[in-house]
């Protein structure tokens, strides 16, 4: 029995994880080389929607996000590796580093610096919104809507529906997107048949009922306080014994 409560104790928690790298969220995204001198080169620093990274690998190497104020806003350690863990190894030059920070609209990020053994090897100032009009390097429609309109291509595919087309949405992604096909009708009303060359037919879209998902949070943790509290008590009743 008390395998079973264990066993159960970590299923809850399993679901607790699964549910939460589910969640869609605004994400600061960094991803850069680095190379065995210690030289960095940035690949993307720019707002996505996705999970911020959830552990830290410890490290001699450090990484920190400053806003204008130069106060560090994110920080996180990490260790590059420069071998492929083939039979034999293979050693390479650089190896990529990838690290998501949840992403806070209210706060203007900066600065990227990245320290070995608290020295200082790289520094990069940016900008996530220049409000140029222009959508630029850094810039995506989720830090940046006046440059970066969702019809624009800012390397992010919004995927709602909402009367928009994204270009970064790949085909079939984005139900915006939807192309009529050439001489063809798309009966737009609602008939009670599905027709496929509209856009926005009434009898396409299947109506569902969201249910709240920070109820279901709340729930997956009662039943993990639970099974945790049955578990103990059922222990201390046996050392009474």
């Amino acid at each position: 029995m008390r395998k079973v409560y264990l066993f159960l104790f970590f299923i809850t928690i399993l679901l607790q994880f699964l549910f939460y790298i589910s969640l869609s969220q605004s994400v600061l995204s960094i991803l850069f080389e680095i190379y065995k001198n210690d030289s960095v080169k940035i690949d993307e620093i720019k707002v996505r929607i996705g999970n911020p990274t959830i552990f830290t690998i410890p490290g001699n190497y450090k990484l920190q996000i400053l806003d204008k104020n130069k106060k560090v806003i994110n920080e996180t350690t990490f260790q590059p590796v420069f071998y492929i863990l083939t039979n034999p190894p293979i050693e390479v030059d650089f190896t990529v580093i990838h690290v998501r920070f949840l992403y806070d609209k209210n706060i203007e990020y900066r600065y990227l610096k990245i320290y070995k053994d608290e020295r200082e090897i790289f520094s990069k100032e940016f900008s996530l919104c220049n409000y140029n009009k222009i959508c630029e390097e850094y810039e995506s429609y989720l830090s940046c809507l006046s440059d970066c309109p969702l019809d624009s291509r800012d390397g992010v595919c919004i995927k709602d529906r909402d009367g928009i087309c994204d270009p970064d949405c790949l085909p079939g992604i984005d139900p915006d997107c939807v192309e009529l096909k050439p001489n063809i009708i798309c009966l737009n009303i609602r008939d009670g048949i599905c027709d496929e060359n509209c856009i926005d037919d009434p009898d396409c879209i299947i109506e569902t009922t969201r249910f709240p998902i920070w109820i279901i949070f709340i729930i997956i943790i009662i039943i993990s306080l639970f099974l945790f509290i049955h578990y103990y008590k059922k222990v201390k009743y046996i050392k009474k014994l």
